[in-house]
């Protein structure tokens, strides 16, 4: 984890790692779960979790990031959590990576998994 002026910044092999362990969690929950889900559903559920996580990775409390997540959370969308996500890579990268393309491969490995 890099810090700078005291605040943690994301890398992107950490943002990698934070996707990937969403992953591997929404494994477990297709295997244990018993009926089908729509891909609008999955997709708002794996960038929530990816959002949740990021928050507790950067270790984000104060009221600004606050405020980003409940706005999020209040409209339970896909497109308000990816909002989200994006406001806090853009306040948090350690250097510029391309996470939207981490994120979509994500989406497909999720959207895939869940119609199969």
């Amino acid at each position: 984890m890099h810090e700078e002026n005291g605040q943690r910044k994301i890398s992107e092999t950490e943002f990698k790692r934070l996707c990937h362990s969403v992953w591997a969690a929404r494994l477990t929950q297709f295997d244990e779960r018993g009926a089908p889900r729509s891909p609008l559903e999955e997709e708002r559920d794996m960038l929530r979790a990816v959002l949740l996580r990021l928050v507790k990775l950067l270790n984000l409390h104060n009221e600004e990031t606050a405020s980003i997540f409940r706005s999020a959370a209040s409209i339970e969308s896909a497109q308000a959590y990816r909002s989200a996500i994006d406001a806090v890579i853009k306040r948090r990268v350690a250097a510029p990576f391309d996470y939207e393309k981490i994120l979509g491969r994500l989406l497909r490995e999720v959207l895939t998994a869940s119609v199969a």
